[in-house]
């Protein structure tokens, strides 16, 4: 699964989110918190995201996509125990 490693190094490059904050989103998410409290940590990333140029962008919204469809077609033919696959999915 060498693509779903390249993937998430190049989501982690790019400087949207920091790995405690998608940590910290899934501790919350699990436990059922309000929307309003995941929603200052994605306003978070959403600002960041607005400050890439436009071809970083394209780039990372392609590799999002492309690591999200993939990791969901593996992941119901191998059981995975990667954790940090399974939170940004």
């Amino acid at each position: 699964m060498n693509v779903l490693h390249d993937l998430k190094d190049a989501l982690d490059g790019t400087g949207v989110y920091d790995w405690l904050e998608v940590e910290e989103f899934n501790r919350l998410f699990f436990a059922s918190v309000e929307a309003e409290t995941l929603a200052s940590i994605l306003d978070t990333t959403a600002e960041r995201f607005d400050e890439l140029h436009e071809e970083e962008k394209i780039d990372a919204k392609v590799k999002a996509k492309q690591f999200v469809k993939i990791y969901a077609q593996v992941a119901c033919i191998i059981p995975f125990s990667n954790a940090d696959w399974k939170m940004l999915h």
